[in-house]
């Protein structure tokens, strides 16, 4: 795996809904810690119940955030849950694993992902170029951290 520096901003989201389906997808794999900040519907966190993370009392009272499990058996149940229409413009979001970052959305228009040791540079290029050829997304750029 690379060791590696990068972040990748990700500059317009033409389908906010298939970026993040992608997203969550390209992550699973490696059994990350999917973080949202905003305020839910009752209905949607007993949905998600079944997914959560240990997360700091204080923090989800404050700021609204919530930690989920994402891996390859949450995967599904996660998308059916936050990719509805009237979910995905709620929350905002981060993937850690362990204490690297990799990703961070502020607003669906300033996001970024991050280049780590845990994914091949190769691999994280080939997805965010595949993103780009589809029509997902209009635009990326490689910043050095």
């Amino acid at each position: 795996m690379a060791d590696s520096d990068y972040i990748i901003g990700i500059d317009e989201i033409n389908d906010i809904m298939a970026f993040f389906k992608s997203l969550l997808t390209f992550y699973a794999p490696i059994d990350v810690i999917l973080t949202t900040w905003g305020k839910f519907p009752s209905e949607v966190l007993n949905r998600l119940s079944p997914y959560k993370a240990r997360s700091s009392w204080l923090r989800r009272i404050i700021f609204n955030e919530n930690d989920w499990h994402l891996n390859d058996d949450t995967l599904n149940s996660l998308i059916g849950v936050l990719c509805q229409d009237d979910v995905i413009n709620k929350f905002t979001w981060g993937i850690i694993k362990g204490k690297t970052s990799l990703g961070f959305c502020r607003t669906w228009e300033d996001m970024n992902v991050h280049g780590s040791y845990l994914i091949e540079d190769a691999t994280l290029f080939q997805w965010v170029e595949e993103l780009k050829s589809n029509g997902i997304i209009a635009s990326y750029e490689k910043i050095i951290d």
